[in-house]
């Protein structure tokens, strides 16, 4: 089974919110260290989090949750290369409300990210959420030097980083994203627009 588990036990109580996980160690369980489910305002700062079967932290379906200064070390046991350090995803409640619960507005920062035993992870951090702009992804501060996990994935798409340039390269991805759309959408209408849709005057 999992670690630390916060998470709404069903659909007609009140959404967890207001906790702190401070202190002490998740570690050696078959699935994740620590997971999140449909919760809101919680902290988790200080654990440590290691050798964990799939992730070391998963936040799912919550929104303003803070992961910082925790050491989430050579988590992704059960399958080398095959789960992030922590993931960031939205979830969709089909067996109750069928209600998607998004992951926004949260918040990694000052963790330690790393695999020392060979084995590797997917990614330090991985992004499937629908509002992935929200989420507050500072690894300029975390110390995820695994040379073969060095990197951050939004929806799917792979950057390459080094810890001290992240936010330069996912500020350049969510720009050039921008870029394109407004590219499709004046080959469509036959015009050359700024960025608010304003027409760019010749």
């Amino acid at each position: 089974g999992g670690g630390i588990v916060v998470q709404r036990g069903s659909f007609d109580i009140p959404v967890p919110h207001n906790i702190m996980v401070a202190g002490g160690e998740s570690s050696r369980n078959g699935k994740e260290g620590v997971l999140f489910l449909m919760c809101y305002n919680v902290e988790i700062k200080g654990v440590d989090v290691l050798e964990n079967g799939s992730y070391g932290v998963r936040i799912h379906g919550s929104s303003h949750v803070s992961v910082s200064n925790n050491q989430i070390i050579n988590n992704s046991r059960s399958k080398d290369g095959g789960y992030a350090g922590i993931q960031i995803k939205d979830y969709t409640d089909v067996k109750n409300t069928n209600r998607t619960y998004f992951a926004e507005n949260n918040t990694i920062r000052g963790n330690v990210i790393e695999w020392t035993t060979g084995l590797s992870g997917k990614a330090i951090v991985e992004v499937l959420a629908v509002n992935d702009d929200s989420n507050n992804i500072m690894l300029v501060e975390d110390k995820g030097y695994s040379a073969s996990a060095i990197h951050v994935i939004i929806s799917g798409v792979s950057i390459a980083v080094v810890a001290v340039t992240v936010l330069i390269l996912v500020w350049w991805w969510r720009n050039e994203k921008r870029d394109r759309k407004c590219t499709d959408r004046d080959a469509q209408i036959g015009t050359s627009s700024h960025h608010d849709g304003t027409p760019i005057e010749s």
